[in-house]
């Protein structure tokens, strides 16, 4: 929530940009611009001049003019009042009047399109930022402006110049030099590009790719494994260091096996990421730490992985020793905070008026849009915790310090996911890979790291990849990769909104570690919203309701994905025999005054309220309780 010193530093800001605003405008109408008197006045001795120059087009909009009937008019007071009779004998003198209005108002909007390319430089200062809903306004005052100014000076030619405008600007926007796309800060975009084919998938995860990378997780999960059996890891300590390697087979026949948590977190705005951390907090609070030391995999789609992956650093600086208040409000305070302000602001003032300014990484440059934007403001919101590269997590994950992270947005161009982790998971890529892989099988998911190696894969901003898999269509720019051809990603949720694609494959993968390993596994479910409570909608409708009714189909996807997450879960704990394999859902359900507020990067205070008074409804307190008794 906000301090008294940031509102009043709002309140403050906002009366002086208006006294501001209106200490410029009365400047510029002073002296620009006269009563009718006093205009008529000054120019009474030139009438006859004044007529002379008049054009034949003016003359006759005159002589139209000179038709109308006028009496009275409705004065600012709302009172009519009768037109006077030196004015309306002078149309003349008010024709050029109103030009030289006209003339001062072309003036006024140029000033505004200088002074909104001037923020565009300094787009990147949250000082210059202004909200959502005046960046919109303001949007929609330039344009209206614009065809105004057309349609007064070009009159019949206002259809023709606006067409040949709208064409000129398609053209020049197909130019390399505006139609850059924002790529993926970190990567190294000047080398060969990677070939993005069946072929080279299938390549990367043959059966040696595969069975190496198995190799390097079941160590981060053995490491889990000790951690969270201390008992046996003291019994292991004690043993000399040539026989330590044995250690595992003591853990392994222990009837005191530690229980594995996934934790999935659905996508769903500024929403799913308040829901996520309030879950994790409490979850963690509940345990004594313990739930998140019993975690070994995180993943899911878009708000709720920039939530959880927020607690897990917080998780990280705690444990190296920084004061964190783990369970406070600061937490929740910092992933509230708004997002959308400075998006709509860099589409306003950069993305349309100069797309041009560049931002360096070491020796790569990259271009400045609405996603640099948003990068920066997250960082600002979360005092640059996240500033980091996804490789600064490869180690704390393999010493098994914090819970590994699957990051996993969407391949625009052809569906699949994109597995950005800071360990090598080519076993991801299929359910079918390594040495089960058949020659029609092929891949359905790719394993960044893996495909992008040449290209500094762990140089990859953590925020971009968080970014990428939060990246809704036209709120936020597609990522583009180097790969030939060209991919592209977008929001997780279009194919996985959960993330329990990712984390049922992980568990397949490694049932049989986990059935010989652990006392079972349980899939910690976040959700942003209520899957029971979603009820489709009527399909009853007009002629045009109906001619694009089949269309709707496509907008039922969330629904499509949980009768698929169903029907995996069944599968992998009846046929493939996961043992003690349960899950634990912890939903956001907004009051009925909230239920239609839209997903946004914006939450409101009562919004906000309602998200964390969720905790206390019946069946997530019933969830934290299954947790509690997991955990004893």
């Amino acid at each position: 929530m906000k301090t008294v010193y940031e509102y009043w530093d709002t309140v403050v800001g906002f009366a002086s940009g208006v006294v501001l605003v209106l200490f410029i405008l009365s400047f510029h109408f002073v002296f620009t611009n006269r009563v009718i008197s006093n205009f008529f006045l000054n120019r009474r001795n030139n009438i006859q001049k004044l007529i002379e120059v008049a054009d034949e087009k003016n003359w006759k909009e005159l002589e139209y003019i000179r038709n109308w009937r006028i009496d009275s008019f409705l004065n600012e007071n709302f009172r009519f009042r009768y037109v006077n009779d030196l004015v309306d004998s002078n149309r003349i003198l008010r024709k050029m009047l109103l030009q030289q209005n006209h003339y001062n108002a072309l003036l006024l909007q140029v000033s505004i399109v200088l002074i909104f390319l001037v923020l565009g430089i300094k787009f990147n200062v949250s000082s210059f930022s202004l909200p959502a809903a005046a960046n919109i306004f303001l949007l929609f005052s330039i344009v209206i402006s614009a065809l105004g100014a057309i349609s007064f000076w070009l009159d019949r030619w206002q259809f023709v110049v606006i067409m040949g405008l709208l064409l000129i600007v398609n053209v020049i926007t197909k130019l390399d030099y505006y139609n850059e796309t924002s790529k993926a800060y970190g990567l190294d975009f000047k080398i060969t590009p990677a070939k993005y084919r069946v072929d080279s998938l299938r390549a990367m995860c043959s059966e040696v790719n595969v069975a190496k990378d198995k190799v390097l997780t079941k160590n981060i999960l053995e490491r889990w494994r000790q951690k969270n059996s201390p008992e046996l890891l003291a019994v292991s300590h004690e043993l000399p260091i040539e026989s330590r390697a044995h250690s595992s087979r003591l853990i392994a026949h222990s009837s005191s096996k530690p229980h594995l948590f996934i934790v999935c977190v659905s996508g769903g705005g500024l929403k799913a990421t308040v829901w996520a951390m309030r879950v994790l907090q409490k979850a963690d609070s509940l345990t004594g730490g313990k739930f998140s030391e019993h975690t070994a995999l995180i993943t899911g789609a878009s708000g709720g992985m920039i939530g959880a992956a927020y607690y897990r650093e917080l998780l990280l600086r705690k444990k190296q020793g920084e004061n964190i208040d783990l369970y406070g409000t600061q937490p929740l305070n910092d992933v509230s905070k708004d997002l959308l302000n400075a998006v709509s602001f860099s589409v306003l003032t950069n993305d349309l008026f100069l797309p041009r300014s560049n931002y360096a990484m070491g020796e790569l440059r990259y271009r400045k849009d609405r996603g640099f934007a948003f990068e920066r403001q997250f960082h600002e919101n979360t005092h640059y915790q996240l500033n980091k590269l996804l490789s600064d997590y490869a180690m704390p994950e393999r010493t098994a310090q914090i819970p590994m992270l699957f990051i996993t947005p969407s391949v625009l161009n052809d569906g699949r996911l994109m597995i950005i982790s800071p360990q090598p998971v080519s076993y991801m890529m299929g359910e079918n890979v390594g040495e089960n892989m058949l020659e029609a099988d092929f891949p359905d998911a790719v394993d960044f790291g893996t495909m992008f190696k040449q290209h500094r894969a762990g140089d990859l901003r953590f925020s971009t990849a968080l970014r990428a898999n939060a990246t809704f269509p036209f709120i936020l720019p597609n990522i583009q990769l180097p790969t030939e051809p060209a991919i592209e990603l977008v929001d997780a949720g279009f194919r996985d909104n959960v993330g329990s694609k990712s984390a049922l494959r992980f568990i397949h993968t490694f049932g049989d570690w986990i059935n010989a390993n652990t006392s079972g596994v349980t899939l910690v479910v976040i959700r942003s919203y209520d899957p029971k409570l979603r009820q489709p909608n009527s399909t009853q409708g007009g002629l045009l309701s109906n001619l694009f009714n089949p269309l709707s189909f496509a907008g039922n996807y969330l629904f499509l994905q949980e009768y698929e997450y169903q029907n995996d879960f069944s599968l992998l704990r009846d046929r493939y025999e996961i043992k003690n394999l349960n899950v634990l859902n912890f939903n956001y359900t907004p009051s009925e005054k909230l239920r239609d507020s839209p997903t946004s990067f914006h939450l409101t205070k009562w919004e906000r309220a309602n998200i964390l008074a969720s905790d206390e409804l019946e069946a997530n307190k019933s969830a934290f309780k299954a947790l509690e008794e997991l955990l004893k």
